[in-house]
Protein backbone atom coordinates (compact mmCIF):
# COMPACT_ATOMS: atom_id res chain seq x y z
CA UNK A 1 0.00 0.00 0.00
CA UNK A 2 1.50 3.39 -0.93
CA UNK A 3 2.30 5.98 1.70
CA UNK A 4 0.76 9.46 1.67
CA UNK A 5 4.02 10.85 0.28
CA UNK A 6 4.06 8.29 -2.55
CA UNK A 7 0.44 9.11 -3.27
CA UNK A 8 1.18 12.83 -3.49
CA UNK A 9 4.14 12.19 -5.78
CA UNK A 10 1.89 10.19 -8.10
CA UNK A 11 -0.39 13.18 -8.62
CA UNK A 12 1.33 14.54 -11.67
CA UNK A 13 -0.56 15.33 -14.85
CA UNK A 14 -0.63 18.16 -17.41
CA UNK A 15 -1.95 21.47 -16.14
CA UNK A 16 -4.62 21.62 -18.85
CA UNK A 17 -6.46 18.55 -17.55
CA UNK A 18 -9.46 19.09 -15.29
CA UNK A 19 -12.16 16.83 -13.90
CA UNK A 20 -12.19 13.20 -12.79
CA UNK A 21 -9.23 10.87 -13.18
CA UNK A 22 -9.16 7.31 -11.85
CA UNK A 23 -5.89 6.39 -10.15
CA UNK A 24 -6.28 2.62 -10.16
CA UNK A 25 -5.62 0.10 -12.93
CA UNK A 26 -6.59 1.34 -16.38
CA UNK A 27 -8.25 -1.91 -17.45
CA UNK A 28 -11.96 -2.37 -16.86
CA UNK A 29 -12.69 -5.11 -14.30
CA UNK A 30 -13.93 -8.40 -15.65
CA UNK A 31 -17.43 -9.65 -14.92
CA UNK A 32 -16.03 -12.05 -12.32
CA UNK A 33 -14.16 -9.22 -10.60
CA UNK A 34 -17.29 -7.07 -10.58
CA UNK A 35 -19.28 -9.84 -8.92
CA UNK A 36 -16.68 -10.17 -6.15
CA UNK A 37 -16.16 -6.47 -5.42
CA UNK A 38 -16.32 -5.84 -1.67
CA UNK A 39 -18.89 -3.31 -0.47
CA UNK A 40 -17.95 0.33 -0.13
CA UNK A 41 -16.96 1.52 3.34
CA UNK A 42 -19.26 3.89 5.24
CA UNK A 43 -16.92 6.83 4.60
CA UNK A 44 -14.21 8.02 2.21
CA UNK A 45 -11.12 10.04 3.04
CA UNK A 46 -10.55 13.28 1.13
CA UNK A 47 -7.06 14.66 0.62
CA UNK A 48 -6.96 18.24 -0.65
CA UNK A 49 -3.68 19.20 -2.32
CA UNK A 50 -2.45 22.66 -3.27
CA UNK A 51 -2.30 21.58 -6.93
CA UNK A 52 -6.13 21.99 -7.14
CA UNK A 53 -6.47 18.20 -6.79
CA UNK A 54 -9.00 16.56 -4.49
CA UNK A 55 -8.25 12.87 -3.92
CA UNK A 56 -11.04 10.59 -2.68
CA UNK A 57 -9.80 7.24 -1.40
CA UNK A 58 -10.62 4.21 0.68
CA UNK A 59 -9.20 0.78 1.50
CA UNK A 60 -10.74 -2.50 0.36
CA UNK A 61 -9.69 -6.08 0.95
CA UNK A 62 -9.11 -8.01 -2.26
CA UNK A 63 -9.54 -11.76 -2.82
CA UNK A 64 -5.97 -12.50 -1.74
CA UNK A 65 -6.71 -10.97 1.64
CA UNK A 66 -4.43 -7.96 1.11
CA UNK A 67 -5.55 -4.36 1.45
CA UNK A 68 -5.78 -2.30 -1.72
CA UNK A 69 -5.96 1.50 -1.92
CA UNK A 70 -8.73 2.71 -4.23
CA UNK A 71 -8.70 6.37 -5.16
CA UNK A 72 -10.17 8.87 -7.57
CA UNK A 73 -8.86 12.36 -8.26
CA UNK A 74 -10.73 15.49 -9.23
CA UNK A 75 -8.93 18.61 -10.38
CA UNK A 76 -10.63 21.97 -10.04
CA UNK A 77 -11.06 24.22 -13.05
CA UNK A 78 -8.13 26.34 -14.19
CA UNK A 79 -10.33 29.36 -13.54
CA UNK A 80 -8.89 29.21 -10.01
CA UNK A 81 -5.27 30.32 -9.96
CA UNK A 82 -2.71 28.48 -7.85
CA UNK A 83 -1.54 31.91 -6.67
CA UNK A 84 -4.63 32.07 -4.41
CA UNK A 85 -3.53 28.93 -2.49
CA UNK A 86 -6.54 26.85 -3.44
CA UNK A 87 -7.18 24.26 -0.73
CA UNK A 88 -6.47 26.53 2.23
CA UNK A 89 -10.01 25.76 3.46
CA UNK A 90 -11.92 22.49 3.19
CA UNK A 91 -15.38 21.54 4.45
CA UNK A 92 -17.92 18.79 3.78
CA UNK A 93 -21.59 19.24 4.62
CA UNK A 94 -23.21 16.84 7.14
CA UNK A 95 -25.04 14.85 4.44
CA UNK A 96 -21.85 14.49 2.35
CA UNK A 97 -23.58 15.87 -0.73
CA UNK A 98 -21.45 19.03 -1.03
CA UNK A 99 -17.83 19.95 -0.45
CA UNK A 100 -16.44 23.48 -0.26
CA UNK A 101 -12.80 24.22 -1.07
CA UNK A 102 -11.57 27.74 -0.47
CA UNK A 103 -8.60 29.87 -1.42
CA UNK A 104 -6.85 32.11 1.05
CA UNK A 105 -8.77 35.00 -0.49
CA UNK A 106 -10.93 35.98 -3.43
CA UNK A 107 -12.83 32.80 -4.34
CA UNK A 108 -14.03 29.42 -3.19
CA UNK A 109 -15.57 26.46 -5.00
CA UNK A 110 -18.49 24.22 -4.09
CA UNK A 111 -18.48 20.68 -5.45
CA UNK A 112 -21.78 18.85 -5.84
CA UNK A 113 -21.05 15.26 -4.82
CA UNK A 114 -22.72 12.15 -6.19
CA UNK A 115 -25.25 10.53 -3.88
CA UNK A 116 -24.18 7.49 -1.93
CA UNK A 117 -26.64 5.29 -3.82
CA UNK A 118 -25.33 6.40 -7.22
CA UNK A 119 -21.69 5.96 -6.15
CA UNK A 120 -22.43 2.39 -5.04
CA UNK A 121 -24.33 1.64 -8.25
CA UNK A 122 -21.48 2.81 -10.50
CA UNK A 123 -18.87 1.12 -8.34
CA UNK A 124 -20.68 -2.22 -8.44
CA UNK A 125 -21.21 -1.94 -12.21
CA UNK A 126 -17.78 -0.67 -13.31
CA UNK A 127 -15.50 -0.84 -10.27
CA UNK A 128 -14.84 2.89 -10.60
CA UNK A 129 -15.48 5.95 -8.47
CA UNK A 130 -17.10 9.14 -9.74
CA UNK A 131 -17.74 11.36 -6.77
CA UNK A 132 -17.78 14.97 -8.03
CA UNK A 133 -20.78 15.82 -10.21
CA UNK A 134 -20.25 19.51 -10.81
CA UNK A 135 -18.30 22.55 -9.66
CA UNK A 136 -19.39 26.12 -8.97
CA UNK A 137 -17.16 29.08 -8.10
CA UNK A 138 -18.14 31.91 -5.74
CA UNK A 139 -16.04 35.10 -5.96
CA UNK A 140 -15.46 37.18 -2.84
CA UNK A 141 -13.82 40.47 -1.93
CA UNK A 142 -11.66 39.86 1.10
CA UNK A 143 -9.55 37.35 2.97
CA UNK A 144 -11.30 34.08 3.77
CA UNK A 145 -10.75 33.55 7.47
CA UNK A 146 -12.88 30.42 8.04
CA UNK A 147 -15.58 28.45 6.25
CA UNK A 148 -17.72 25.47 7.16
CA UNK A 149 -21.18 23.93 6.79
CA UNK A 150 -23.72 24.36 9.57
CA UNK A 151 -26.05 21.57 10.66
CA UNK A 152 -29.67 21.87 9.48
CA UNK A 153 -32.56 21.45 11.90
CA UNK A 154 -33.92 17.90 12.36
CA UNK A 155 -36.29 16.91 9.58
CA UNK A 156 -34.76 19.42 7.18
CA UNK A 157 -31.71 17.43 6.11
CA UNK A 158 -31.94 18.68 2.49
CA UNK A 159 -31.24 22.22 3.70
CA UNK A 160 -27.58 23.11 2.98
CA UNK A 161 -26.01 25.96 4.99
CA UNK A 162 -22.51 27.25 4.26
CA UNK A 163 -20.98 29.94 6.45
CA UNK A 164 -17.93 31.96 5.35
CA UNK A 165 -16.04 34.37 7.61
CA UNK A 166 -14.31 37.18 5.74
CA UNK A 167 -11.96 39.96 6.73
CA UNK A 168 -12.33 43.11 4.63
CA UNK A 169 -10.10 46.05 5.57
CA UNK A 170 -9.70 44.70 9.09
CA UNK A 171 -13.43 44.20 9.64
CA UNK A 172 -14.97 40.74 9.94
CA UNK A 173 -18.03 39.91 7.86
CA UNK A 174 -20.14 36.77 7.82
CA UNK A 175 -21.56 35.45 4.54
CA UNK A 176 -24.28 32.82 4.67
CA UNK A 177 -25.14 30.67 1.65
CA UNK A 178 -28.30 28.55 1.72
CA UNK A 179 -29.81 26.15 -0.80
CA UNK A 180 -31.66 22.86 -1.08
CA UNK A 181 -30.09 19.60 -2.25
CA UNK A 182 -30.12 19.36 -6.09
CA UNK A 183 -30.74 23.12 -6.44
CA UNK A 184 -29.00 25.13 -9.18
CA UNK A 185 -26.00 26.70 -7.41
CA UNK A 186 -25.82 29.52 -9.96
CA UNK A 187 -28.83 31.10 -8.25
CA UNK A 188 -27.33 30.96 -4.74
CA UNK A 189 -26.51 34.40 -3.33
CA UNK A 190 -25.00 35.23 0.06
CA UNK A 191 -26.77 36.83 2.99
CA UNK A 192 -24.36 39.28 4.57
CA UNK A 193 -24.02 39.84 8.29
CA UNK A 194 -21.80 42.24 10.20
CA UNK A 195 -21.87 41.25 13.88
CA UNK A 196 -21.68 43.80 16.67
CA UNK A 197 -18.11 42.77 17.49
CA UNK A 198 -16.88 42.97 13.87
CA UNK A 199 -14.50 45.88 14.53
CA UNK A 200 -12.85 44.26 17.56
CA UNK A 201 -9.49 42.79 16.42
CA UNK A 202 -9.43 40.51 19.47
CA UNK A 203 -12.65 38.85 18.29
CA UNK A 204 -11.22 37.41 15.07
CA UNK A 205 -11.82 33.66 15.46
CA UNK A 206 -9.10 31.05 15.51
CA UNK A 207 -11.68 28.25 15.25
CA UNK A 208 -15.15 28.02 13.74
CA UNK A 209 -17.08 25.09 15.26
CA UNK A 210 -20.53 24.19 13.88
CA UNK A 211 -22.83 22.86 16.59
CA UNK A 212 -25.25 20.04 15.83
CA UNK A 213 -28.12 21.85 17.59
CA UNK A 214 -30.31 24.60 16.08
CA UNK A 215 -27.80 25.47 13.32
CA UNK A 216 -25.71 27.27 15.94
CA UNK A 217 -21.95 27.68 15.83
CA UNK A 218 -19.07 28.59 18.09
CA UNK A 219 -16.35 31.17 17.45
CA UNK A 220 -13.14 30.63 19.41
CA UNK A 221 -10.84 33.64 19.48
CA UNK A 222 -7.68 34.45 21.38
CA UNK A 223 -9.49 35.80 24.43
CA UNK A 224 -13.05 34.49 24.28
CA UNK A 225 -15.46 31.82 23.07
CA UNK A 226 -18.79 32.94 21.62
CA UNK A 227 -21.80 30.76 20.97
CA UNK A 228 -23.82 32.19 18.06
CA UNK A 229 -27.47 31.40 17.36
CA UNK A 230 -30.38 32.40 15.12
CA UNK A 231 -28.31 33.29 12.08
CA UNK A 232 -30.98 31.68 9.88
CA UNK A 233 -33.52 34.15 11.30
CA UNK A 234 -31.46 37.08 10.03
CA UNK A 235 -29.86 38.33 13.23
CA UNK A 236 -27.00 36.71 15.11
CA UNK A 237 -27.48 36.36 18.85
CA UNK A 238 -24.20 35.65 20.63
CA UNK A 239 -23.21 35.01 24.21
CA UNK A 240 -19.88 34.39 25.86
CA UNK A 241 -19.16 30.95 27.19
CA UNK A 242 -18.75 31.09 30.97
CA UNK A 243 -15.31 30.44 32.38
CA UNK A 244 -14.67 27.11 34.02
CA UNK A 245 -13.57 26.72 37.62
CA UNK A 246 -10.54 24.69 36.58
CA UNK A 247 -9.16 26.86 33.80
CA UNK A 248 -5.80 25.10 33.98
CA UNK A 249 -3.99 28.24 32.81
CA UNK A 250 -0.26 28.18 32.46
CA UNK A 251 2.14 31.05 31.88
CA UNK A 252 1.37 33.27 28.93
CA UNK A 253 -1.81 33.14 26.86
CA UNK A 254 -1.93 29.77 25.10
CA UNK A 255 -4.22 29.59 22.08
CA UNK A 256 -6.82 27.02 21.13
CA UNK A 257 -5.62 25.13 18.07
CA UNK A 258 -8.09 22.35 17.19
CA UNK A 259 -11.34 20.63 18.14
CA UNK A 260 -13.01 17.23 17.83
CA UNK A 261 -16.51 15.82 18.29
CA UNK A 262 -16.74 12.40 19.99
CA UNK A 263 -19.17 9.74 18.83
CA UNK A 264 -22.37 9.49 20.84
CA UNK A 265 -25.60 7.46 20.59
CA UNK A 266 -28.36 8.93 18.35
CA UNK A 267 -30.88 9.44 21.17
CA UNK A 268 -28.27 11.46 23.10
CA UNK A 269 -27.29 13.70 20.18
CA UNK A 270 -30.88 14.82 19.65
CA UNK A 271 -30.53 17.25 22.57
CA UNK A 272 -26.78 17.23 23.33
CA UNK A 273 -23.56 18.11 21.60
CA UNK A 274 -20.20 17.13 23.11
CA UNK A 275 -16.91 18.74 22.08
CA UNK A 276 -13.23 18.61 22.90
CA UNK A 277 -11.31 21.84 22.24
CA UNK A 278 -7.52 21.55 22.38
CA UNK A 279 -5.08 24.23 23.49
CA UNK A 280 -1.49 24.52 22.33
CA UNK A 281 -0.11 23.98 25.83
CA UNK A 282 -1.65 20.51 26.09
CA UNK A 283 -4.83 21.44 27.96
CA UNK A 284 -8.10 20.09 26.52
CA UNK A 285 -11.48 21.61 27.27
CA UNK A 286 -14.54 19.34 27.39
CA UNK A 287 -17.95 20.88 26.68
CA UNK A 288 -21.36 19.31 26.96
CA UNK A 289 -24.07 21.44 25.38
CA UNK A 290 -27.59 20.60 26.55
CA UNK A 291 -30.74 22.29 25.24
CA UNK A 292 -32.50 21.76 28.56
CA UNK A 293 -30.01 23.95 30.43
CA UNK A 294 -30.64 27.68 30.86
CA UNK A 295 -27.32 28.65 29.23
CA UNK A 296 -27.15 25.42 27.16
CA UNK A 297 -23.97 24.49 29.05
CA UNK A 298 -24.13 21.35 31.19
CA UNK A 299 -20.39 20.66 31.40
CA UNK A 300 -17.42 22.96 30.98
CA UNK A 301 -14.32 21.23 32.28
CA UNK A 302 -10.61 20.99 31.58
CA UNK A 303 -8.55 17.88 31.00
CA UNK A 304 -4.89 18.56 31.79
CA UNK A 305 -3.40 15.10 31.41
CA UNK A 306 -2.12 15.52 27.85
CA UNK A 307 1.60 15.91 28.36
CA UNK A 308 2.55 17.47 25.03
CA UNK A 309 1.92 20.50 22.89
CA UNK A 310 -1.10 20.26 20.61
CA UNK A 311 -1.20 21.60 17.05
CA UNK A 312 -3.92 21.22 14.44
CA UNK A 313 -3.57 17.41 14.40
CA UNK A 314 -6.26 16.46 16.93
CA UNK A 315 -9.14 14.00 16.66
CA UNK A 316 -11.28 11.65 18.72
CA UNK A 317 -12.23 8.00 18.34
CA UNK A 318 -13.72 5.32 20.59
CA UNK A 319 -12.47 1.94 21.76
CA UNK A 320 -14.42 -1.19 22.65
CA UNK A 321 -14.99 0.13 26.16
CA UNK A 322 -16.74 3.23 24.75
CA UNK A 323 -14.07 5.50 26.17
CA UNK A 324 -12.99 8.52 24.15
CA UNK A 325 -9.50 8.21 22.68
CA UNK A 326 -7.87 11.54 21.83
CA UNK A 327 -5.17 11.32 19.15
CA UNK A 328 -2.80 14.26 19.34
CA UNK A 329 -0.05 15.73 17.21
CA UNK A 330 1.98 18.83 17.98
CA UNK A 331 4.14 21.13 15.86
CA UNK A 332 6.99 20.82 18.35
CA UNK A 333 6.24 17.56 20.16
CA UNK A 334 6.09 13.85 19.44
CA UNK A 335 2.32 13.74 19.97
CA UNK A 336 0.44 11.08 21.83
CA UNK A 337 -2.81 9.38 22.74
CA UNK A 338 -5.05 10.11 25.71
CA UNK A 339 -7.88 7.89 26.95
CA UNK A 340 -10.82 9.76 28.50
CA UNK A 341 -12.98 7.48 30.61
CA UNK A 342 -16.65 8.42 30.29
CA UNK A 343 -18.98 7.72 33.21
CA UNK A 344 -22.74 7.23 33.03
CA UNK A 345 -23.03 10.97 33.48
CA UNK A 346 -21.17 12.23 30.42
CA UNK A 347 -19.85 15.37 32.09
CA UNK A 348 -18.03 13.39 34.80
CA UNK A 349 -14.85 12.11 33.25
CA UNK A 350 -11.20 11.51 34.04
CA UNK A 351 -8.03 11.08 32.01
CA UNK A 352 -7.24 7.38 32.41
CA UNK A 353 -3.77 7.30 30.92
CA UNK A 354 -1.53 9.07 28.47
CA UNK A 355 0.74 7.32 26.00
CA UNK A 356 3.32 9.13 23.90
CA UNK A 357 4.51 7.89 20.56
CA UNK A 358 6.55 9.33 17.74
CA UNK A 359 4.70 10.81 14.75
CA UNK A 360 6.71 11.10 11.52
CA UNK A 361 7.19 14.68 10.42
CA UNK A 362 7.48 15.84 6.81
CA UNK A 363 7.04 18.85 4.52
CA UNK A 364 3.88 17.52 2.82
CA UNK A 365 0.95 19.89 3.44
CA UNK A 366 -2.61 18.84 2.73
CA UNK A 367 -6.14 19.06 4.09
CA UNK A 368 -8.02 15.94 5.19
CA UNK A 369 -11.71 15.42 5.72
CA UNK A 370 -14.24 12.62 5.72
CA UNK A 371 -17.28 12.36 3.51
Amino acid sequence: MPTVRELAQSLRKPEDEDGDVDMGASDEPTKTEQETLPPLPPQFLVLQLDTRDSVFLFLRRISSGELELVSQRYRASQAISLDFHFGTHLAVNPSSRYMAVGCSEGVFAVYTLTSREEISKRYNSHGRLQIVQSERHFPLHGIILKMDFLYPTPGDEDHVILIVLLVVKGVMKIYLYEWEVSADLSSVKPKRHRPDWAHDPDSLPILLIPLTLQSAFMLVSEKSIRVCQNILQGRIEAWFMPSADNEGLKSGNPLYTAWARPSRLPHYTQTHDDLYIAREDGVVRFLEIDLSEADYMKANNFLSGCQCNIGTAFTCMQDNASDDILLIGGDSSIGGMCRVRISRSIHLFVAHYFLQYSIPQGPLQLQLSGC
